[in-house]
């Protein structure tokens, strides 16, 4: 498998960062303000993901979830 794009985008401030997956597809983002909200979503090949939104009322110090490229 090849590395994907994945954002991470502040609902509130519009920023962007990115991270390139490893090669089995798992990606960190790490110093990120759990107390906005944001979406999050990967993309390969001109493919895309469906965008996930990560909660600020989501309480865990991580956050895991799986992607699906379409």
């Amino acid at each position: 498998m090849n590395a994907a794009t994945v954002f991470l985008k502040n609902q509130k401030t519009k920023a962007i960062r990115s991270y390139t997956s490893t090669a089995d597809g798992r990606f960190h983002f790490a110093q990120v303000n759990m107390a906005e909200d944001y979406d999050l979503w990967a993309e390969k090949d001109g493919k895309k993901t469906a965008v996930k939104t990560v909660s600020s009322w989501d309480a865990r110090k991580e956050f895991e979830t799986e992607l699906k490229m379409k």
